[in-house]
């Protein structure tokens, strides 16, 4: 059995790894946008209200061979409601010989109102 190697401990060491300071300050950032795109998210009203959001922060930890230190790769993931479906009606047609798609019906005649114009109602006589 190989005996536990024990990290070296320095007088004057520095800031202990926390998750403002890592990899320079960019993981807080990176959190504190996905934060941000996460409330813009439940804020939108094209969106579910109640759908579940997530953000997941996931490191992946090389060591060294030494074990004296590790390389890591910080991600943020999020998951966010998509947008609320818009629904509608399409009818098909087909014009010549290419099959197409329009926004109202074809096959119905569109309605003409041909409206006169108001016409005054004549004024009372006065008597």
């Amino acid at each position: 059995m190989k005996e536990k190697v024990e990290a070296p401990v320095h007088d004057g060491l520095p800031a202990v790894l926390s998750i403002d300071n890592m990899a320079d300050g960019a993981v807080y950032e990176m959190l504190n946008e996905a934060i941000k795109r996460m409330a813009e998210n439940v804020a939108d009203p094209n969106t579910e209200p109640t759908q579940k959001r997530k953000i997941t922060l996931s490191l992946d930890v090389l060591p060294f061979k030494d074990r004296s230190g590790a390389q890591y790769k910080a991600r943020i993931d999020t998951k966010l409601a998509g947008l609320r479906p818009a629904e509608s009606t399409m009818y098909f047609a087909k014009k010549n010989g290419e099959h197409l798609a329009f926004g109202r019906n074809t096959r119905q005649e569109e309605i003409q109102f041909d409206m006169p114009a108001p016409v005054e109602a004549p004024k009372p006589k006065l008597q």
